[in-house]
């Protein structure tokens, strides 16, 4: 099996792929046409990216790619549509980059509240201004509002009230009772929390129902004195409107670590009207860039590297281009011996029938003593079905055959 990684990736991770016999190239430069051509000439089955987008340029590159992981969270850098055209598996490393993100985040909160890059820049400036600095908020009892309450939302709540501060949150995939049960006050709606709120952080995947989400009506609902923080996705804000509240709201700061348009390479020139802003703390999209992140990220990565090379599988719960709610409207079961032909008979008849496979596996009980195989179909008869059972039912070597509806 061959391997390519096109981002910077744990070197006790690559170690452990090449002591296994992986065929691996790790090149962290790559991207756009020199990616293409990387994947054109060394034909990999996996391919590993943190950053680096993948467009259906890089996908149609290789036949050979079957598996594309995103060492991260977040998978909007890849084309999962374009993978799910060529059938290829797209999965992430959900949580392992979340202690580092929050902890960026309480980073960027202390830094706002206590001007620190202001006064380390007079310092260095050879300038002493203690008056300058002395007339900040502090945290203690202040509201923190944290929209999205998934792994990274849940890690900023733990390190926030261990500052003292009161933690609200909301999230539609978590209802009140279990916000509460993480210490955290629900509110319904994203409006509900910005009202009462002295900072904000958001936590979302970049949606069509979160592009824009930090814009002038958002803001309108928000205090006179707020603290917005985006440690997610650079489109989750519409920067033009958020441009004009930030120079009509002087009580309006911004801490941000993502871009509309950041850099693809890994260096550069960059002028951003958001990171020039003087009430704009912005980092270079480093959330995720911790040692212990990496080395998380890495054994994740790891862990279904080794799995597919094993077993050509994908662990479920890391998939995220891939069918949830079954096509199929029939599942024939059939616990069998495995001796007669009893699965080829059953495959005859299903194609006889026109009935359309969505999937099937077939596993055996421990020595070979039996097997038990699931097949899922789009039937538009379910009496002929029905009479495909009967058939295979007297074959001498099923146990048992049945039809589930779906």
């Amino acid at each position: 099996m061959k391997v390519l990684i096109a981002d910077l990736f744990s070197q006790s991770a690559i170690e452990e792929i090449q002591l296994c016999g992986i065929e691996l190239v790790y090149k962290h430069q790559l991207n756009g046409d020199s990616l293409a051509s990387e994947l054109s000439r060394f034909a990999p089955e996996i391919l590993v990216v943190r950053s680096t987008k993948v467009t259906s340029q890089h996908i149609n590159a290789s036949p050979t790619l079957e598996f594309i992981i995103r060492a991260g969270a977040g998978t909007d850098n890849i084309d999962c549509r374009a993978a799910s055209g060529k059938g290829i598996y797209v999965a992430n490393c959900p949580g392992k980059n979340s202690i580092a993100v929050a902890e960026l985040v309480l980073g960027l909160m202390l830094a706002i509240d206590r001007r620190i890059p202001e006064g380390v820049s007079l310092l260095k400036q050879g300038k002493w201004n203690k008056g300058m600095f002395s007339e900040c908020s502090g945290l203690k009892g202040r509201k923190l509002g944290i929209i999205g309450l998934g792994a990274i939302g849940k890690e900023v709540s733990v390190r926030a009230k261990s500052f003292g501060l009161e933690v609200y949150g909301t999230d539609p995939s978590v209802t009140p009772s279990q916000a509460q049960s993480l210490g955290i006050e629900y509110c319904p709606s994203a409006l509900d929390l910005a009202r009462i709120s002295d900072i904000i952080t958001f936590h979302v995947p970049a949606t069509p129902e979160t592009r824009g989400l930090i814009n002038s009506a958002f803001i309108s609902n928000c205090k006179e004195n707020v603290t917005l923080i985006n440690t997610s996705r650079g489109d989750i804000a519409n920067e033009q409107e958020l441009l004009y509240e930030l120079n009509q709201r002087p009580g309006l700061w911004y801490a941000c670590d993502v871009y509309q348009g950041e850099p693809a390479a890994k260096e550069g020139d960059f002028m951003h009207a958001l990171a020039q802003h003087p009430r704009v703390y912005g980092t270079h999209h480093i959330g995720a860039s911790t040692k212990q992140a990496e080395n998380a990220i890495g054994q994740e990565a790891l862990r279904m590297i080794l799995m597919y090379y094993r077993t050509r599988k994908v662990d479920p719960s890391n998939l995220v281009n891939m069918q949830v709610r079954p096509l199929a409207n029939y599942s024939v079961i059939v616990r069998h011996y495995g001796q007669h032909g009893a699965l080829t008979t059953l495959m005859e008849l299903l194609k006889e029938a026109e009935f359309r496979i969505l999937d099937f596996e077939n596993k055996a009980f421990k020595d070979g003593a039996s097997f038990k195989a699931i097949i899922n179909i789009d039937c538009n008869n379910p009496l002929y079905l029905e009479g495909i059972v009967k058939i295979l039912s007297e074959q001498e070597d099923v146990i048992h055959c049945n039809v589930v509806h779906l």
